[in-house]
């Protein structure tokens, strides 16, 4: 990992920060941690943070108020959240909430490692060529979509999403082949992780855009050509 990313660890979990800790500062990783997400607020205007680590495995209540409370932040609201929760915690997921991606919680953490590696990556990487089709133009390099020359605000891993869709329009794309694509690697949480971004990205987009990403029944997805 790059010297540049700066992680929040927040947990109630000692042992769950401890063990990140180690991991991350073998990558190269900068980090501090919280316990809550009210002291990460705290933290948040004294180190430079870039992405969030985010335990709900714990919270017996809604898993979405914490992220909330994040997004409310001043300085934490554009920062990425990856977020750590249970398997049966998976309904209570609210698709309209900016999380960058989601990890089922396991004993062994090697697929969380790869994960937050993925998503240090798709930050800092660069791609200068702007893309555009109709009123729609998003920027690589920056991130950054707009609509009308007005910007909205995706997600990494949303912004991924629709950059792949406009690079590759008309074509048709399985679950299994979006997150093979642009996840980049072996998911265990299934294919219910596509149909979330899918559902995010639509609502961002609106009408009529919102339209031209075109479910393809008993196959997957594509954007209009």
């Amino acid at each position: 990992m790059d010297k540049r990313s700066h992680f929040i660890l927040i947990s109630e979990n000692k042992a769950w920060r401890s063990y990140l800790r180690s991991a991350l500062k073998k990558q190269g990783a900068e980090f501090v941690e919280a316990e809550s997400v009210e002291e990460a607020g705290g933290i948040a205007a004294q180190h430079q943070i870039d992405i969030i680590l985010l335990d709900l495995t714990s919270r017996q209540d809604t898993i979405n108020e914490p992220c909330r409370y994040l997004k409310d932040e001043l300085l934490l609201k554009d920062v990425p959240i990856v977020a750590f929760i249970l398997n049966e915690q998976l309904p209570q997921l609210d698709v309209s909430q900016d999380i960058e991606d989601f990890i089922i919680q396991r004993d062994d953490y090697q697929e969380a490692l790869v994960r937050i590696k993925r998503v240090v990556w798709q930050i800092l990487q660069n791609n200068k060529s702007a893309i555009s089709i109709g009123e729609l133009t998003i920027d690589p390099e920056n991130y950054e979509a707009s609509i009308k020359g007005e910007p909205i605000y995706l997600t990494f891993k949303e912004f991924e999403l629709l950059k792949f869709f406009l690079l590759n329009r008309g074509r048709v794309f399985s679950r299994d082949d979006l997150l093979d694509k642009v996840w980049g690697y072996d998911n265990y949480v299934g294919t219910r992780t596509v149909d979330i971004h899918i559902q995010r990205l639509r609502n961002k987009l609106g009408s009529p855009l919102d339209d031209m990403i075109i479910t393809v029944r008993n196959v997957g997805y594509k954007f209009a050509s």
